[in-house]
């Protein structure tokens, strides 16, 4: 049987490897804190991003933002509709 050409070495111990790569685990700062969150600092961003802003929402207040630009939409139809009514009579 011949032997595989390059071997895969599984030198990694238990809680060393984050999932970030070889390079990562050897560097002297911690990528994530013991709770589990980034421990990052975001440059270039701007407060009143709204592509941002709507990314950091948690999923109830994303699905409300959505919810209130629906009615807002359907209002506008409505209003449309309603215009373009009183135009064809």
């Amino acid at each position: 049987m011949k032997k595989a050409p390059f071997s895969i070495q599984k030198e990694i111990t238990e809680g060393q490897d984050l999932g970030f790569g070889r390079s990562m685990s050897s560097s002297a700062s911690r990528m994530l804190n013991t709770d589990g969150s980034f421990n990052i600092r975001r440059s270039g961003y701007k407060v009143n991003s709204w592509y941002q802003t709507l990314i950091d929402l948690n999923w109830s207040k994303f699905l409300g933002v959505t919810f209130l630009f629906m009615l807002w939409s359907i209002f506008y139809l409505e209003l449309y509709i309603i215009c373009f009514l009183q135009t064809i009579s």
